[in-house]
Order: C-alpha cells, then sequence, then structure tokens
C-alpha cells in the first residue's frame, strides 16, 4: 500500500472525536464529521482503487509495446473491440491496439463511482481479472469496501435521514480501518506477474 493512502487516511482518522459516550444521541457537529469522514475515506480509497486499475491498464500496454502479450490484454481488447475497429487500428500493430484500448480503459475508470464489489468486478474485468478471483484472492477486502461504501452512500446522499440509527466514530472508524488492512491482498491480486 502506498504510505500517503495511509498517512491521509490516519490525519482523517484523527479529525473525529476519539471519546464520544455511544449510549448517548450524537451531536450535530459529530454527525457532520463523521459524515464527512466517511465520505472522504471512501473517495480516497476510490481514487486508490482507479489509481491500480489504470497502472494495471498501462503496464499491460508497456508490455504489448515491449512485444509481450500479458493475458490481461486479451480481455482489454475484447472488451473495447468495437470501438478499436472504429479507430481504425490495424489489428496487426498490437502495441496501438493496446494503447487504444488502454486509453478506452481511462473512460470507464473515469465513469466509475464507488467501491462496492459490483464497482470493483466493473473495474477489473476489463484487465482480465476475474470475479472469481478477487472472491478468491481479495474477498475480504471487496466485503470491507462493500461495508464502507454503505455507510457512504447516506452520508454523501441524504444526510442525517439517510441513517437508521448514529454512525458513531468507532464505528466509521471500524470500517476505514477494515478497508485499509486488507487493501494489500486487493494491490496484489491487480499486480502484473
Amino acid at each position: 500500500m502506498t504510505q500517503p493512502l495511509a498517512g491521509l487516511i490516519a490525519d482523517l482518522t484523527a479529525q473525529l472525536s476519539p471519546v464520544v459516550d455511544e449510549t448517548l444521541p450524537l451531536d450535530p457537529q459529530t454527525k457532520v464529521l463523521v459524515r464527512a469522514y466517511v465520505v472522504l475515506a471512501h473517495a480516497e480509497f476510490e481514487n486508490h482503487v482507479e489509481t491500480l486499475c489504470t497502472a494495471r491498464a498501462q503496464a499491460i500496454r508497456t508490455a504489448a509495446a515491449g512485444g509481450v502479450c500479458h493475458p490481461g490484454l486479451i480481455a482489454l481488447v475484447l472488451r473495447y473491440a468495437d470501438d478499436i475497429k472504429g479507430q481504425r487500428v490495424s489489428p496487426g500493430d498490437v502495441a496501438k491496439v493496446a494503447a487504444t484500448a488502454a486509453g478506452l480503459y481511462g473512460g470507464l475508470v473515469r465513469a466509475n463511482n464507488g467501491i462496492k464489489r459490483s464497482d470493483l468486478e466493473a473495474l477489473i474485468a476489463p484487465l482480465g481479472v476475474t470475479a472469481d478471483a478477487l472472491a478468491a484472492d481479495a474477498g475480504e477486502f471487496a466485503d470491507a469496501a462493500e461495508a464502507l461504501a454503505a455507510l457512504r452512500g447516506p452520508a454523501a446522499h441524504v444526510g442525517d435521514a439517510g441513517f437508521e440509527h448514529d454512525v458513531y466514530p468507532s464505528n466509521a472508524r471500524d470500517a476505514v480501518k477494515l478497508v485499509l488492512s486488507r487493501l494489500a491482498a486487493f494491490e496484489a491480486l491487480l499486480a502484473l506477474p
């Protein structure tokens, strides 16, 4: 895991009140801080996941330019075959086909908006990583990310009304720490052999 992400998450975590009596309702300021923490931490994880996926696409592109056909190249080209044909790229120019596919993949990354399991699967499939591989090799990360995403939705879109009960700082911290602690498995899943 990159140190900047871990440091940023630690800084965000430090902003939450460390001691809150969880038998009492939260005050309005703490509610806002918890929601902000969840939304910001989620955004940082989402950015990190998208950066990892983009790096894998670029590594596949670089390998193809060097004459190496990584299995992920096949998935990437198949995903964007119609678009590649439309751009009149010669099928014999593997490096250009790979570059075009990697560029088109960037559009998928920009359009993605989350870290739910379905979002992760949509991001990794064009890179030659299956949902089964995600479940087997990084399933605990995907589960933790799904749980954080479930907190983020109401926090980002409906405020207090979206939560059935108060989300205490400890709950938010635990959800974020769990994603962070399991991130290495997802990073390893996306690393090229």
